[in-house]
């Protein structure tokens, strides 16, 4: 964790960078900052300038299993904190400027994830936190724009 702190206070344009490897592709310290359940790392990586939104982690390692991968977090750093379970991190990242309605490559969003997962608790945390959205249109809306989601579909 020092060695994360020191490369982000003396080389900050390394905040947003992202594996470019096929097999973590898109991957950045924010998604490793979460799958580690570091909240602290996370917040230092958010207050000095990480995107939250931009980069998605859609190397071959986080596929399906039937599509190759080892795990399926989805790809964004939120999609990773709802399959995780870790609320905090979840209310963290919405406060922050996370997009809720952002869908990987499989057409799902974080609503979707909830269900292929069975985090009951997860979604009403997210129904409420997201009472601005039309959460049953978002669902069904953002699934036409990428192949659908065989959970719902």
């Amino acid at each position: 964790r020092e060695c994360v702190e020191f490369l982000i206070d003396q080389f900050p344009s390394l905040i947003n960078s992202v594996y470019k490897h096929a097999v973590y592709k898109g991957e950045t310290a924010v998604h490793m900052a979460i799958v580690a359940q570091d909240m602290g790392m996370l917040r230092k990586l958010v207050e000095a300038g990480a995107d939250i939104n931009g980069a998605h982690a859609i190397g071959s390692f986080f596929k399906k299993k039937e599509d190759g991968g080892t795990i399926y977090y989805g790809e964004t750093p939120l999609h990773f904190a709802v399959c995780t379970g870790q609320t905090a991190m979840v209310r963290y990242l919405l406060r922050h400027g996370a997009h809720i309605d952002d869908v990987d490559g499989y057409g799902n969003n974080v609503f979707h994830l909830c269900i292929f997962y069975e985090l009951d608790e997860m979604w009403n945390l997210l129904y409420s936190l997201g009472k601005t959205y039309d959460v049953e249109a978002l669902v069904r809306e953002k699934s036409k724009e990428r192949p659908r989601c065989p959970v719902c579909h």
